[in-house]
């Protein structure tokens, strides 16, 4: 499986929905049926708990692809505390 990278200047929001949307389409690829997806982000976390009130470009894409993905029905966000992992915040300083 090839990798791929986005050559542009993002907010990690932004990233963090980029690399959402490439771990669903992973999923699909591999005919995934449930998965359970976790997020360091809370804002991101929350924009998808909040999707149908959202009226946001975000909230609109992340809408956009609940509705276009019939494998999203099968699948759970997390939201995961990544402040508490000591040893990867510090090699990522």
């Amino acid at each position: 499986m090839g990798g791929s990278f986005k050559v542009e200047r993002l907010q990690a929001e932004w990233d963090q929905f980029y690399a959402l949307e490439e771990s669903i389409n992973v999923a699909n690829t591999l005919n995934i049926a449930n998965a359970i997806l976790k997020t360091g982000c809370a804002s991101l976390a929350n924009r998808i708990r909040n999707r149908r009130v959202d009226i946001t470009i975000m909230g609109h894409r992340i809408d956009d692809l609940f509705n276009s993905n019939d494998m999203l029905h099968n699948v759970k966000f997390k939201w995961a505390n990544r402040n508490c992992n000591k040893a990867t915040n510090f090699m990522n300083k």
